[in-house]
């Protein structure tokens, strides 16, 4: 039970990045040097587009933890797609939610924002992790409590195991 208590519903891919793992910049900047590597991205939802025969979702990159999570920080280097052979639900994956992708780079494509043409990578998804909403975690918002800053007291604060 206590081995079970310890577990992670994390999938390995996304907690252990691939070994050559290019960046977004890097990307961006040749975009040709990459196509067909595996990558390990993630960021915040801008926007779920279902086609057809697959589901893209549009992403704000961000930086990832050690276990793949996508960090909380203002700036960014850049978007992209995340390209997913089946249907889903956009109420299920709603903007502003946290999402890491391991897939193959397949290129960019150009987009216009306003009047600006972008250029975003597209990742073929294999492997992904919708992270759980931060705002049904009161330690976050609430660091008032009088057992917040003890982690070996009852209640134990969520965040301090949560990560």
């Amino acid at each position: 039970m206590i081995l079970c208590g310890c577990s992670s519903s994390v999938p390995l891919q996304i907690k252990n990045p691939p070994e050559e793992n290019p960046d977004i910049v890097r990307v961006q900047s040749n975009p040709d040097c990459c196509v067909g590597q595996t990558v390990r991205w993630g960021g915040k939802i801008l926007a779920t587009q279902n086609l057809a025969r697959s589901t893209r979702i549009t992403v704000l990159a961000r930086p990832l933890t050690k276990n793949g999570r996508p960090k909380d920080v203002e700036s960014s280097p850049g978007r992209f797609i995340a390209e997913f052979p089946q249907f889903l639900d956009p109420a299920l994956y709603p903007n502003e939610r946290k999402l890491t992708v391991v897939g193959q780079y397949t290129g960019q494509e150009t987009i216009t924002i306003g009047e600006f043409p972008y250029k975003q990578p597209v990742v073929e998804v294999e492997q992904h992790y919708l992270w759980p909403d931060d705002s049904d975690d009161p330690y976050l918002y609430y660091p008032w409590y009088p057992w917040h800053s003890f982690p070996y007291y009852y209640p134990y604060p969520y965040h301090f195991y949560r990560y």
